[in-house]
Formats: structure tokens, C-alpha cells, sequence
């Protein structure tokens, strides 16, 4: 009987450490899987940033993206902007294409592809501090650039995240800081595929002449007129009818002017208004009292103070010069680039009595 108790008894103490023994196995054996488990999605993840991030920078290496970038002139704080500059411009694609400076010249363009008046305005804010005294700042205002506020489309806000402050940028959030800027794959949509079949480059600021016909010229003028129409909800180019909306823009847009000139002025600086060169491609659908009441009152107005203003709109050297223009009209190439700035220098020299 004895033996018989003391047999059981063993046998239950070996049965519950049986099933301590299991019970702890089986804890070891799920902790081990679920480390696998988080091992395995970590590897994942990992791999995935990996991967985003090797796409990333692959995308932003594209013929693709260089080419955007750089017709739109997009600046870059990683290459910081210099200091010391003794001329610098603002504008849109008008004076993007128009202007360029010899390294000796010590001068800047910081017109961007499209550009609103306020964001010149923003930038010349930011980047005063670089400008030496008695540096000229060239406003740049083309026919239509009192008619626009600012860009309705947020992306048009994009390009101004990798080289201006946030209190600068319309709209700024972090989120398209990550997007516009830090990862612009992730605004590309299907155009990441460029990383595997990639477009041939297009070097807009070393085009020497451009191979555009007349016929081809005249219709992009045509197209330009048109879109400018729609865009602004105007009859035509020809009659002083300006739409009441667009004459609202006009009085905030002369203020901008204004302050970029007092600006100016205030921090010993130069200021001048400039407008472009056209072809007659597109000069051909602007009557006089359109671009008086779209352009030349507005200046008058913003311009109190007097500053001179460069007027190369109609010049005669321009206007059945196609060849002298990205697209037949309006985007100057390489070569009218460098008659356009030999003839504003001549002109600036003259005004300011510099040798």
C-alpha cells in the first residue's frame, strides 16, 4: 500500500512538471514565432523603404525630371543661393528665358516657370540679404501678370519648397514638403516610369536657335492667345473690355509693385521694370488699347516712384526673329538671350550713367 501511495505521488509531481515543462515549450515555441513573425515584417518594411527610397532617387536622376526642373528653373537650397550679387531678376517664364549672367557679373535669376507677382515678392523678401547696395533688381511684368493673384493649383506651389521658407510658401504643410520636395516620386504618378524608359534631354537655357518655321510660330502664338483667354475669361485681345474679376487683381497686383519697390529702394538697392521681347507671332493679336488697359496703366501705376522701365515688348529686332524663341514667340533662345541682355545693358548704362 505504501509503495503504491508513494508511486502515485510520483507520478502526479512528474505529471504536472510534464505539463509545466510543455506549457513552457509551447511559450518558448510562440515567442520564437512571433520574433520570427516580427522579423520577417521588419525585413519587409526595411526592404520596401529600400526600395521607395532607391526609386526616389532614381527618379529624381532622370532626363525626365532635369528637364522639368529645369525649365521651370527650380532653385535648390542644397546649392545654396549665392551672396554678394550686384543684379538678380524676378518674373515668370518671360524672364526665365530672357535673362542670364556671366559668372564676372555676380547676378542671379530667380524667375520661375510659371511665377505670380506675390511670389516674386516672397522671394525678394527671403533673398534681400544677398543683394549688395546699389544692386539692380529687375521686376519682370509681361502683358497678362497683373491680371493673376496667385495659382489656383496647389502643385504650382511645389517648386518653391526647396528653396523658400515655409512662412513663404502658400498652403505649406509637411506633408507636401515630403511630396513636392523631399520625394517627388510620390506626386509623379505614372511618370516614375521614366526610371525605366527615360526621355531624351532638352537643354532650354543652351539652345543656341530653335528650328521653328513661321507657319509653326504663328500658331503658337495663336495658342497662346487662346489659352491666355480662357484662362483669364477674355472675348478677345483686341478691346479694352476687361472682365471685372480680373480688374480686382489688378489693384492688389499694382501694391505688390509697389512694395517690391519700396523694398528695393528702402534696403539702397536699384530697382527697374522690364518687359520682355515678343515676336510678332504673338505681338500680331494685341491691339494698343488692350495692352494699355492690361499692362501699361497698371505699370503707371505701381511705378510712383519713377524707376525706370524698359519697354522691349515691340522691338523692332525681335519681331520676324522665330528663330530667336523657344517657341516662335515668347521664350527667348540662347542667341536672342544674348542680344536681348546686350541690349538692356546698353539701355541700363545709359540710365544710370554707368560707365
Amino acid at each position: 500500500i505504501y509503495s503504491g501511495i508513494l508511486f502515485g505521488n510520483i507520478f502526479l509531481r512528474n505529471n504536472k512538471e510534464g505539463k509545466r515543462y510543455n506549457s513552457k515549450h509551447n511559450n518558448t515555441v510562440r515567442r520564437q514565432k512571433k520574433m520570427m513573425i516580427s522579423l520577417i515584417c521588419i525585413l519587409i518594411i526595411a526592404g520596401l523603404i529600400i526600395m521607395f527610397l532607391s526609386a526616389n532617387y532614381l527618379y529624381k536622376k532622370t532626363t525626365y525630371y532635369k528637364n522639368i526642373s529645369e525649365f521651370d528653373n527650380v532653385l535648390d537650397k542644397d546649392k545654396p543661393i549665392p551672396k554678394n550679387l550686384d543684379i538678380v531678376n524676378f518674373g515668370s517664364v518671360f524672364g526665365r528665358f530672357a535673362f542670364e549672367y556671366e559668372a564676372d557679373e555676380h547676378g542671379y535669376n530667380f524667375a520661375m516657370s510659371p511665377q505670380s507677382l506675390s511670389y516674386d515678392s516672397r522671394i525678394l523678401k527671403e533673398y534681400i540679404s544677398h543683394i549688395n547696395e546699389n544692386g539692380i533688381v529687375i521686376i519682370t511684368l509681361p502683358v497678362f501678370v497683373f491680371a493673376l493673384l496667385d495659382y489656383t493649383d496647389d502643385a504650382k506651389n511645389a517648386k518653391y519648397y526647396s528653396f523658400l521658407s515655409k512662412e513663404n510658401i502658400l498652403g505649406y504643410s509637411k506633408w507636401k514638403d515630403m511630396k513636392y520636395h523631399r520625394f517627388p516620386i510620390l506626386n509623379s504618378g505614372m511618370k516614375w516610369l521614366h526610371i525605366v524608359k527615360d526621355s531624351q534631354y532638352r537643354d532650354y537655357m543652351g539652345q543656341r536657335l530653335s528650328d521653328i518655321t513661321k507657319q509653326q510660330a504663328l500658331l503658337n502664338g495663336e495658342n497662346r492667345i487662346k489659352g491666355w483667354c480662357r484662362q483669364f475669361g477674355l472675348k478677345d485681345t483686341q478691346t479694352d473690355n476687361i472682365p471685372e474679376e480680373v480688374k480686382k487683381c489688378f489693384d492688389k497686383n499694382v501694391k505688390v509693385v509697389k512694395d517690391m519697390i519700396e523694398l528695393a529702394l528702402e534696403h539702397k538697392l536699384r530697382p527697374v521694370i522690364v518687359s520682355t521681347p515678343h515676336s510678332d507671332a504673338l505681338n500680331r493679336h494685341f491691339s494698343d488699347e488692350f495692352v494699355d488697359a492690361m499692362l501699361y496703366q497698371n505699370v503707371k501705376k505701381a511705378n510712383k516712384r519713377d524707376v525706370p522701365y524698359f519697354d522691349y515688348r515691340n522691338h523692332p529686332d525681335f519681331q520676324k526673329h522665330y528663330d530667336w524663341f523657344i517657341n516662335g514667340c515668347d521664350w527667348l533662345t540662347k542667341d536672342g538671350r544674348e542680344h536681348f541682355m546686350e541690349l538692356f545693358y546698353q539701355d541700363l548704362s545709359k540710365y544710370l550713367g554707368d560707365e
